[in-house]
């Protein structure tokens, strides 16, 4: 997703192993992030995953982008995002720029 500096992956089985996961988890690993991402300031780095961004599961990139185009249209300026890393899950709060 260009606007958020983030390119992800569905979820795989060996994922799911690796970031303690079950196995029926779903869920979007990142893949690359740049510098400048809302995400990387907040501590995301590459392969951790996100899992539910206001508590909707990240089955597909798709549900991602509807929820990034709900909040801009609304005219707020945040996403929550479950993010699993190997130390466990944690929610973040990622600014994103209405303009997107």
């Amino acid at each position: 997703i260009d606007s958020l500096g983030v390119s992800l992956k569905p979820m795989s089985d060996e994922d799911r192993e690796r970031l303690g996961l079950d196995p029926d988890e779903q869920g979007l690993v990142i893949t690359d992030l740049k510098s400048s991402s809302p995400f990387y300031d907040v501590g995301v780095r590459a392969g951790m995953a996100l899992l539910d961004v206001y508590y909707k599961i990240l089955d597909s990139i798709a549900v991602l982008e509807q929820e990034l185009e709900n909040v801009t249209s609304d005219g707020r300026n945040r996403l929550l995002v479950a993010v699993q890393s190997t130390q466990g899950t944690r929610f973040v709060t990622v600014e994103v720029d209405e303009s997107e």
